[in-house]
């Protein structure tokens, strides 16, 4: 602080050590404060955290009143009764800093179109602002104007051009992890469309070669020409009787 100078402006202290009384963003404990203060209000307001999923607490679990918080850092998604809601809200944020709730639209980058009509439901999972803003910043990164691509998939080269591209090292190589990454999350969210060629391309992070180079140009574009893509669902009340769900988990056999 500035009280503790000298007069001259010199520091009266040479390298400080000072104790931390709150969570600064970026502090390596930081998120574990504010996941247990959290937990703690939550609790307080009846709430119980799932076992199988650590970032969702549910109160009065099978009830008509039931209501359910999904944490994912410091996003907050309330699902359930909405008169309870309207209770438990105001009372959340009276001890957690939080903006005015809103209807369900954007949500860890996803855009949530819902229809709800009387045969059944109709979703959106729409990230087409996202990919165009990845295509964009890949184009004026990399000095290209990209022309659509019919698929996400380089064609196949003669050995002898193959081995000699992959023998010299990818221009992209400092870059190309930030660019694979964040189509990775779209590809996940919304377009599994790419999913394929960007598992493929993220092997390759660690031996970027001019082939990866041709091969990200290729992805982009076809990024560049998909992204008017959305990934559309529907549930149907005729099939509520007939539904069966069908999971592959992940190898922790919890995701």
């Amino acid at each position: 602080p500035r009280e503790w100078f000298n007069p001259d402006g010199t520091s009266k202290y040479k390298d400080p050590a000072v104790r931390l009384l709150k969570a600064l963003y970026g502090h390596p404990k930081a998120g574990d404060y504010w996941a247990d203060k959290l937990e703690d209000t939550l609790k307080g307001q009846g709430y119980a955290r799932d076992e199988a999923w650590p970032g969702v607490f549910v109160k009065d679990a099978g009830k008509e009143t039931m209501t359910m918080i999904v944490v994912y850092v410091d996003d907050l998604l309330f699902v359930g009764d909405a008169d309870e809601l309207n209770k438990i809200i105001p009372l959340i944020r009276k001890v957690v800093q939080m903006e005015d709730p809103t209807t369900l639209t954007k949500y860890l980058g996803v855009h949530h179109h819902i229809n709800r009509g009387t045969k059944g439901t109709e979703f959106v999972f729409d990230m087409r602002d996202y990919f165009k803003s990845a295509a964009d910043i890949f184009q004026k990164e990399s000095g290209l104007t990209l022309k659509p691509a019919p698929t996400p998939y380089a064609p196949d080269l003669k050995q002898a051009d193959l081995d000699a591209l992959q023998a010299k090292p990818g221009k992209w190589a400092k870059s190309a992890a930030s660019i694979v990454m964040r189509l990775m999350y779209g590809a996940r969210m919304a377009h599994p469309g790419v999913m394929t060629a960007v598992c493929r391309l993220s092997r390759e992070l660690s031996r970027w070669t001019a082939d990866s180079d041709r091969k990200l140009v290729r992805l982009m574009s076809y990024v560049v020409g998909s992204t008017d893509h959305a990934l559309h669902g529907s549930l149907q009340f005729d099939d509520r009787d007939h539904l069966k769900l069908v999971a592959w988990p992940d190898a922790d056999l919890c995701g």
